[in-house]
């Protein structure tokens, strides 16, 4: 009886598994939902959708509540057990003023713990309900035997399987998680992430001027597929693309932040000198986290900066009074000249040259720059409950511009990103005498090997607003 059981459950979980693979349950193989095209069992490889995070919520995961964070460890399954990385990011709901060092204003937010800043470790220390748990999708595999015992080191209980399917691809995957008997470690032996956070004027928060700025860093995030570096809180002044034998020359001048073009009254060296603090500056083996708030008169604004291997997410909450509008943009090196850009709607391309050529505003979606340095990808995300909100493009490239440039270098070489071209209503939720709105700007970076096609932009962009479809059952 046991064993038909077992082979019940077996036929169970494949059949779950093609239908999670299909848009009609139960009409497609399982040799279809979870074809092994690459060695270890991988479903989503690594350039697709295996670039791409799962992101759980601890509520997702109620069999794990109240388990050590350090203990979750995660596997797959192909010709045996395969530890994968897996990650916990707590979280907790902070007072955001507390964390720049001012007593307590009345607004709390969800934010990730951490105990070397001023937001302090989580008040729960076990896995809870706002914690995230993340791996990668490339590390899902095929579903393990229904009589296959637990993996060594492991507690048979609790333990969870997570089925994944992309809605694109139709592919399915499955993925393991169990607690640690404590020899275990999350990581699995990888870092797919390094970051190095220094502040040259010595240890966070002691030596932190949280009211006015500017408070210099000398700091790095590093994966095999890239390298970024900030010298300040809000300036990202390096950008190297590493993947695919990408020579590694920085191709950024700056990450700039404008009201408009050449209207320097703010800008990303005015927030660091208006002051903030950070919320969390956190590494794992998944993913990196790096999180700040403060820029001049919007004082609860916030940006979450994640690292994954060969993918970025930086995501930006405004909150602040009535602005007359928003430009984020990439400044673009001397060494991105000869890479050509592209976006959604100049899918023909323009070479970065610094001669000046017209590339009409539009909603942008996409951007994409590629040549010998490397290829990098934009995908823009907007959410809002501004009704109607007037999104367009920016593209100069100027050896010498004929507007100002604010900060970084003389030059404009293929400057380009998303600009709000209206004046936007309050988003400061201090002002509770006036109306709160919302708005939420995200830039997903992808990092490919140099002198990409512009369909893998395409590509690309879909991938970033195309969530995968996740599951989660307890394994019996």
């Amino acid at each position: 009886m046991l064993h038909e059981r077992k082979n019940l459950f077996w036929i169970i979980n494949l059949l779950t598994l093609a239908a999670l693979a299909c848009s009609l349950p139960f009409q497609t193989s399982v040799r279809r939902a979870a074809p092994t095209t690459e060695p270890g069992g991988r479903i989503f490889q690594p350039g697709n959708r295996g670039d791409d995070p799962i992101v759980l919520a601890g509520s997702e995961l109620p069999m794990f509540l109240g388990a050590d964070p350090g203990k979750i460890v995660a596997f797959r399954f192909h010709n045996g057990w395969q530890q994968i990385a897996v990650q916990v990011d707590q979280r907790k709901m902070m007072d955001l003023a507390v964390i720049r060092a001012d007593p307590p204003r009345g607004f709390k937010a969800l934010v990730y713990a951490d105990p070397n800043t001023l937001t302090g470790a989580d008040d729960d220390p076990t896995f809870d309900a706002n914690d995230e748990l993340v791996f990668m999708a490339a590390d899902a595999g095929e579903p393990a035997p229904p009589d296959a015992a637990p993996p060594a080191g492991v507690i048979a209980s609790p333990s969870a399987q997570v089925f994944i399917r992309d809605p694109i691809t139709k592919l399915a995957g499955i993925l393991y998680l169990f607690v640690s008997q404590g020899k275990l470690s999350p990581g699995a032996g990888v870092e797919n992430v390094t970051y190095r956070f220094h502040l040259i004027s010595g240890k966070y928060p002691g030596s932190y001027h949280f009211q006015e700025g500017a408070n210099p860093e000398d700091s790095a995030i590093s994966t095999p597929n890239y390298r970024i570096h900030f010298s300040d809180r809000w300036v990202m002044d390096g950008l190297a693309p590493l993947a695919g034998g990408a020579p590694g020359v920085n191709i950024l001048d700056r990450k700039k932040y404008l009201f408009a073009p050449g209207e320097c009254g703010r800008s990303e060296d005015t927030f660091d000198a208006g002051g903030g603090g950070f919320i969390a500056n956190l590494a794992g083996p998944v993913r990196a986290i790096r999180s700040y708030l403060g820029a001049n008169s919007g004082y609860l604004t916030e940006q979450d900066d994640i690292f994954y291997a060969r993918r970025m997410d930086l995501t930006a909450s405004l909150r602040v009074h009535p602005i007359p509008g928003v430009l984020d943009i990439m400044d673009y090196s001397a060494a991105a000249l000869g890479m050509r850009y592209f976006n959604d709607q100049a899918q023909m391309g323009a070479l970065i040259d610094g001669k000046p050529e017209d590339l009409p505003g539009h909603a942008l979606r996409w951007e994409m720059v590629t040549g010998n340095p490397g290829t990098v990808s934009w995908v823009y995300k907007v959410q809002t409950n501004i009704p109607s909100l007037a999104i367009s493009s920016f593209y100069s490239d100027m050896e010498t511009p004929d507007w100002k440039q604010c900060t970084g270098d003389a030059h404009a070489y293929g400057v380009s990103g998303l600009w709000i071209v209206q004046s936007l209503p309050n988003t400061d939720p201090l002002r509770s005498h006036e109306r709160v709105d919302e708005l939420r700007i995200t830039r997903v970076g992808y990092f490919d090997p140099p002198n990409q096609p512009v369909q893998l932009a395409v590509q690309r962009a879909q991938s970033a607003n195309t969530p995968f479809q996740v599951s989660v059952q307890v394994r019996p």
